[in-house]
């Protein structure tokens, strides 16, 4: 979290590096399986990343305002999200 509020409405806002941080960590108490760590280290990692490296708002608020931004952005790169999960287990897609 900010240590300072935001000047506007005087919320605190989590970033979105230190959701997926918790959000992981969350998940191997509660003993998810090591690939289905490695899909969201993996998938939501790169939503992370692409965050991050555009610039663009981190807190969490506003991950919605990025989500189209980077489908796009995998597109451009010829991965959809069945590329991606396929990707993950090793398959190839026609």
């Amino acid at each position: 979290m900010s240590a300072e509020p935001d000047a506007q409405t005087g919320c605190f806002f989590m970033n979105i590096a230190r959701c997926y941080e918790l959000f992981l960590t969350d998940r191997k108490i509660t003993g998810c399986s090591d690939s289905t760590l490695s899909f969201y280290e993996y998938v939501v990692g790169k939503f992370v990343r692409f965050v991050e490296d555009n610039n663009l708002d981190p807190s969490v608020e506003s991950t919605h305002q990025h989500i189209l931004p980077f489908f796009l952005h995998l597109q451009q790169q010829d991965l959809g999200m069945t590329s991606l999960i396929c990707s993950m287990e090793g398959e190839t897609i026609s």
